[in-house]
């Protein structure tokens, strides 16, 4: 069976390496939309089950119809529980921010915010409702400059998961606190800093290649670009099938007469519809019928 890399930067790839188990659980912070550029959609499609929060409501739509069967906060996280002002993109999400600081950089990019008061909640209350005894085996963070306030949230005495990954250039921000929560740092894809607890410091290992084509896995993109492409291809040939039955039908009866001009601008304006039939005439209806 195929196996399909969601995320952006192939994170599932290197989690899908240190957990090839079928059944796991996860939490994400900053989940974003449930299929695309998502870190968590392949292990949600292997059976494993998490927490998935996130504060825009449109998207949080899209994450609770795709995930019935896991546990959906319409929430922001950060280091107490309450409410906060919460700067959502317009016209690119990716860029949704606690940070007044970076909204106001963003805005000299051109990007639109719209500010707006969101419920939020601590790792810690998070866990305390919602984990219970189930072990977390990742958490991943995409908070967009409000990585420190999350970190602070927890108690990692109690929330250990085997691993941690932070979305953010400097880890300078949290790594005193993730020391302090006796974490090791274990790579750094381009993007993502990835932790691995004390406790478990074997999976390490895992971490020493980047994601490779060793790995087995296809980008979910270019697949699926691929299927809507082939979609679009069967249906091309179809009405093609369809056209040569009518014009065999009419041949012999008006050639080059009213109903053939018709039917060869179905072809052509079937073509321009889709750029695929032109190909497929070419190849299909013989050249003393085109010409």
């Amino acid at each position: 069976m195929l196996k399909l890399s969601f995320a952006q930067n192939q994170e599932d790839v290197l989690l899908a390496r240190v957990f090839p188990d079928e059944q796991g659980f996860f939490i994400d912070v900053g989940a974003c939309h449930p299929v695309h550029h998502s870190v968590t959609k392949y292990f949600s499609s292997r059976g494993w089950r998490g927490i998935n929060i996130e504060p825009i409501p449109s998207v949080f739509a899209m994450i609770a119809e795709d995930r019935p069967h896991e546990i959906n906060l319409n929430v922001g996280v950060s280091n107490r529980d309450g409410a906060m002002t919460f700067y959502e993109a317009t016209s690119s999400l990716g860029w949704s921010t606690f940070s007044k600081e970076m909204a106001d950089e963003v805005r000299m990019l051109g990007i639109e915010f719209v500010e707006r008061e969101v419920p939020i909640l601590t790792l810690e209350t998070i866990r305390a409702r919602y984990v219970g005894n189930r072990e977390v085996d990742f958490l991943k963070i995409d908070v967009e400059c409000h990585e420190r306030q999350v970190v602070m949230g927890a108690d990692w005495s109690r929330l250990r998961p085997k691993v941690v990954v932070l979305e953010g250039q400097d880890p300078a921000i949290w790594a005193d606190l993730m020391h302090d929560a006796r974490y090791l740092h274990a790579a750094f894809d381009g993007i993502n800093h990835f932790y691995v607890r004390t406790e478990s410091r074997d999976l390490l290992a895992a971490f020493r290649a980047p994601a490779n084509c060793m790995d087995g896995f296809a980008p979910f993109d270019y697949h699926d670009q691929i299927e809507r492409l082939n979609a679009e291809l069967v249906a091309a040939r179809a009405e093609i099938d369809a056209l040569r039955i009518r014009l065999a039908e009419h041949a012999e009866v008006d050639e080059l007469g009213p109903r053939s001009i018709m039917l060869a601008r179905g072809v052509h304006g079937a073509a321009k519809h889709m750029p695929a039939v032109a190909g497929v005439v070419r190849r299909v209806w013989p050249a003393s019928k085109a010409s």
